[in-house]
């Protein structure tokens, strides 16, 4: 079950009463089992604790990933040709490999009461109506913030988008909207983080650092004091402007490489959901947008064919798209794009957190990590016959 309220204009009181109404009638089911008690039976179903349930195609690409896990085991799973037969691999994993007391935790839909998600069983969960308190608390607390996006999924918890009327900065002709984003996510935490809305250009990128955001990722009394404590202090957040705008000049200038472009290019591909638009439409639009094909068609036609060499060769080699522009495409497809690339509410959220995380933290291949000392300086030949000096 998925709830996505995103129509661009911010929503009121009412909006929100009814967004939390539903998210709390929706419901979660949850359920932590032994591992080693789910047996697959197919791609599309599963026996838990001797009864067979359906399972969804994401849900069960976890479960593969969490059993199979290591790389070489990977290649082993894929290699075998056959459905069944990777079928019969999995089991052998499950009853051998995997611990026996490891736990998982199943996400169902309580409306086709079919298995959305697999959780890791030792993370905490936290209930949507303590998410919605927090945001609450934090609209009352912080004057200005305005409802710009509500989002809920089964498999991606609860997110809350807001931009504050009074905070606004600039870079050059670009205008910006700060605010704060709100995740309730199932695999994670609760999350706080600052969030800006582009005004001209691009729309929507979540700033999610270390230094900005607050979580509550443990599921005790004073690691619940202690973050709801931090709530008052929520426009202090407005300090990472400073940082984004020093990032962007940086940015500007700084082709990213094809070991990053591809990195972009499998994020993307990842959150990507086919149902409604056919494989080779998704794969046409990807490429338009992330054109990391035609760049390593460009190398080999120079002679240089990238997918034979190692990935340093990857990192050395530059594209024609700068930092900036990479960090654009991705905010406009996960604010913009849906209809482009279709989304599931919950992978838009995370397609902004990805754009932040390369704004504000990813430090890029032809980034300068020291100062250019010698740019600028003329070196004069050293006379035949003179004492070379060392120092």
């Amino acid at each position: 079950m998925e709830i996505l309220m995103n129509t661009g204009r911010s929503y009121d009181h009412d909006d929100y009463l009814a967004f939390k109404k539903s998210v709390l009638e929706a419901g979660v089911l949850r359920k932590e089992v032994r591992l080693r008690d789910i047996q697959p039976v197919d791609g599309r179903s599963i026996v838990v604790e001797g009864k067979t349930v359906a399972i969804s195609e994401r849900a069960y690409r976890d479960l593969v990933k969490r059993v199979v896990g290591s790389k070489k085991m990977t290649s082993r799973y894929n290699n075998l040709a056959h459905p069944e037969r990777q079928t019969q691999f999995l089991k052998m994993l499950i009853n051998t490999v995997v611990p026996a007391g490891e736990t998982v935790v199943l996400g169902v839909n309580p409306e086709t009461k079919s298995v959305v998600s697999i959780l890791n069983g030792s993370r905490p969960l936290f209930s949507n109506k303590l998410f919605f308190d927090v945001f609450e608390r934090s609209m009352n607390d912080v004057p200005g913030l305005e409802i710009r996006r509500m989002e809920y999924s089964v498999r991606q918890g609860v997110s809350i988008t807001t931009v504050n009327k009074y905070w606004e900065f600039g870079y050059q002709r670009e205008k910006f909207k700060s605010g704060i984003a709100f995740l309730n996510d199932p695999a994670g935490g609760i999350f706080v983080s600052p969030f800006n809305e582009r005004l001209i250009c691009i729309n929507g990128m979540v700033v999610h650092t270390a230094l900005s955001s607050i979580s509550l990722v443990e599921n005790t009394a004073p690691a619940l004091r202690e973050f709801l404590n931090t709530l008052p202090k929520l426009d202090s957040m407005r300090q990472y402007e400073t940082q984004l705008a020093e990032r962007i000049k940086i940015l500007e200038k700084t082709p990213v490489s094809v070991a990053e472009l591809a990195h972009a290019h499998r994020t993307v591909k990842g959150y990507v959901d086919n149902i409604g638009l056919d494989k080779e439409t998704c794969r046409q639009r990807l490429n338009s947008l992330l054109p990391l094909n035609l760049v390593l068609s460009d190398y080999k036609a120079m002679g240089c064919d990238l997918n034979k060499m190692d990935a340093s060769c990857k990192r050395e080699a530059r594209t024609p798209i700068s930092a900036w522009d990479l960090i654009n495409r991705i905010t406009w497809l996960s604010s913009n794009g849906n209809g482009y690339l279709p989304l599931t509410a919950g992978d838009s959220a995370r397609l902004q957190a990805f754009a932040g995380i390369l704004a504000l933290e990813h430090s890029f291949d032809h980034q300068r990590k020291v100062p250019a000392l010698y740019d600028n300086i003329k070196f004069e030949a050293l006379p035949v016959e003179a004492e070379p000096v060392f120092f």
